[in-house]
C-alpha cells in the first residue's frame, strides 16, 4: 500500500491497458477485499493465495474439526 508501489503498478495497468493485455497481479495473504480493490483498479488476472497459507488454514479447520468429532 506505499504510495511509490501503488504508482508504479498504475503504471503497470496503464502499459497493459496500451498494449491490449490483461494485468495481473498476486494479492497473497490481504483480506479478500484487496482482490476487490485489484479487480476495481482493472486487473484481470489475479492469483490469490499461498499454498503455505492454504495448507495451513485447511489443517488446522481439519484438526478442530476431528477435535469436535472425537469429544
Amino acid at each position: 500500500n506505499h504510495p511509490l508501489v501503488e504508482e508504479a503498478m498504475q503504471k503497470v495497468l496503464e502499459a497493459a491497458k496500451e498494449a491490449g493485455i490483461a494485468a495481473g497481479i498476486h494479492v497473497v495473504h490481504p483480506p479478500l477485499e484487496q482482490v476487490k480493490k485489484r479487480i476495481d483498479q482493472g486487473y484481470r488476472f489475479i492469483a490469490y493465495g499461498a499454498d503455505e497459507h492454504f495448507l495451513n488454514y485447511h489443517s488446522r479447520e481439519a484438526v478442530s474439526r476431528l477435535k469436535d468429532f472425537l469429544k
